[in-house]
């Protein structure tokens, strides 16, 4: 049976990227598996950023769509895995199964009618373009810049009428070898002719007529030279801009600071997302919260698979089991999470005022680590900055992008691990603010770290209070469990031992089995004896 896995993520390579590459990897024993994602991304940078063998793996890159035009992509296989976070895709496989992190609210009633119109409107008043037949998705192309979108031999934009009499600027370059005749066309008329060479992007501007739309969209046709014309792709396309207050606006101002509206505005799901989901054989939940919610949102069944954690990695044989021997000359907290503003950020601020009232407080000779990726965008720079500049002057080190040799380093030679995602915020109105399941947690417990972590989203269902970690409500539960285990050793030694054992409950062999269990519970033939195929 031939597999198809998409994940239009897959080029940040983060814990759902590991999480659906490890599903792709099992099922390649089995038989032919596709990854499908629309970078570069090689199998060097996988197996260096998440330790994964993808030698039975083909990595499949396609030019990105929105996700209802990738439907025709999945019937090219026996059996579809959709892997891609709020990605809704129907599927056409004769099977497929949708692996949900966390679902999207249904957006169903009056409400939400009103708050799609509001989208539409919002991305109209901001003259933002319409990609429609000929455009392909921002990705990275070969080795060139990212931003930068495919057109076939014929393309058209699509641009609201509140554009009208404005100036749009755009660059454009062979996407052959040859140099290639272009001809742009606004609204029927031909405004521009140029030559477009595969290695300069060629500067155009166009303008749009003043009021001659009559409330109906402006288009911009872009038509490449004979060259091109048996191609798929024929152009590379970058930075669209058009000349208006409002547009730049969204620019400057509003996408950098609400990337969540931004990505609504660009990426608008479907009317009836229940409906998609439910059109798929099998859905995956990550974890029991991530059930309880596709229930709640849904209305749909669900089968557990949690993540895969390679605990023997991170495993350190012999730390804690003599008095003396856990730490280093300066022993640390630690916690993992990528820094980034919004959705369900790691909550660094937090932690750092945390660990600051602890020291204020005569704590002396420890030192808390805040380590992860950094998400690319000036919105989460500056997060990064104001995390490092409230972590000044105390004993607090903030480190991003470290190797992943050097992370497990931080594990191994950690004593407590701190996670905070949610404080602060409503479970019940806002679930998607908490940590959906918590990788980082378990391989910390694996490396024998004791985790006091915020009882919030899927972290209850790793940690067993008082017995390998604590779970904490308030700032104040933080500060207590964590001085309890900072001022007894013993304590912390035997909380060690029994979260490594924990830890085991989510290794790889684990995995194994239940993705066996509930693919043959849903009659997907997709795991059994077939001899693995080396593509």
């Amino acid at each position: 049976m031939r597999t198809g896995l998409y994940n239009r993520h897959l080029a940040t390579l983060g814990g759902g990227e590991r999480y659906s590459l490890s599903i792709a990897a099992e099922l390649s024993r089995h038989g032919p598996v596709d990854v499908i994602s629309h970078s570069v991304v090689s199998r060097e940078a996988i197996a260096e950023r998440l330790q994964l063998d993808l030698q039975n793996v083909r990595l499949r890159q396609v030019p990105e769509r929105p996700a209802a035009a990738l439907t025709g992509l999945s019937a090219e296989y026996d059996f579809f895995v959709n892997a891609s976070n709020l990605d809704f895709i129907p599927p056409q496989a004769r099977h497929s199964a949708l692996v949900v992190f966390f679902p999207y609210p249904q957006q169903s009633g009056a409400a939400a009618n009103l708050r799609r119109r509001l989208r539409r409107e919002l991305a109209a008043q901001f003259c933002l373009p319409v990609w429609r037949e000929g455009v392909y998705g921002e990705s990275m192309v070969g080795d060139g810049p990212r931003g930068v979108r495919l057109l076939a031999p014929h393309a058209v934009i699509e641009l609201p009428p509140q554009a009208s009499g404005c100036t749009v600027y755009f660059q454009l370059r062979s996407a052959v070898r040859a140099v290639q005749q272009v001809t742009v066309t606004v609204d029927g008329t031909p405004t521009l002719s140029l030559a477009v060479g595969p290695q300069i992007f060629a500067m155009c501007q166009v303008r749009l007529p003043d009021g001659g739309s009559c409330g109906l969209p402006h288009t911009i046709a872009i038509a490449a030279g004979a060259t091109a014309r048996s191609t798929q792709f024929a152009l590379e396309l970058r930075e669209l801009q058009v000349e208006n207050l409002r547009n730049g606006f969204y620019r400057d101002w509003f996408a950098p600071r609400l990337p969540g509206w931004d990505s609504r505005l660009l990426n608008p799901q479907p009317a009836d997302i229940a409906a998609v989901a439910a059109s798929y054989k099998l859905v995956w939940a990550i974890s029991r919260f991530t059930q309880h919610w596709i229930g709640r949102y849904w209305s749909l069944p669900s089968a557990l698979l949690y993540p895969p954690v390679d605990v023997d990695r991170f495993d350190t044989p012999g730390k804690g089991q003599a008095p003396g021997d856990v730490f280093a000359a300066k022993p640390y907290i630690l916690s993992v999470g990528r820094f980034f503003a919004g959705q369900h950020n790691k909550q660094h601020l937090a932690m750092i005022a945390a660990f600051k009232r602890l020291v204020d407080g005569g704590l002396s000779g420890w030192e808390l680590r805040l380590v992860g990726g950094l998400t690319p965008g000036p919105v989460h720079t500056r997060y990064l900055d104001e995390v490092q500049a409230a972590a000044q002057g105390y004993p607090i080190w903030v480190e991003a992008g470290l190797p992943f040799d050097e992370l497990v380093q931080r594990y191994q030679g950690a004593a407590v691990y701190w996670h905070a995602a949610g404080l602060g915020e409503d479970e019940e109105r806002a679930p998607i603010k908490a940590e959906h399941f918590g990788i980082t947690t378990v391989e910390a417990m694996a490396a024998g770290c004791v985790p006091v972590v915020i009882a919030r989203g899927g972290q209850p269902e790793l940690v067993m209070h008082g017995v390998d970690g604590y779970l904490w409500q308030t700032p104040e539960e933080l500060s207590t469990y964590t001085l309890r285990l900072l001022q007894d050793e013993e304590l912390r030694r035997t909380m060690a031992a029994a979260a490594r054992r924990s830890a085991r409950r989510f290794d790889h062999p684990h995995f194994v089995a239940s993705l066996a269990a509930t693919l043959a519970a849903a009659q997907i033939p997709a795991v059994g004896t077939a001899p693995v195929v080396s593509l």
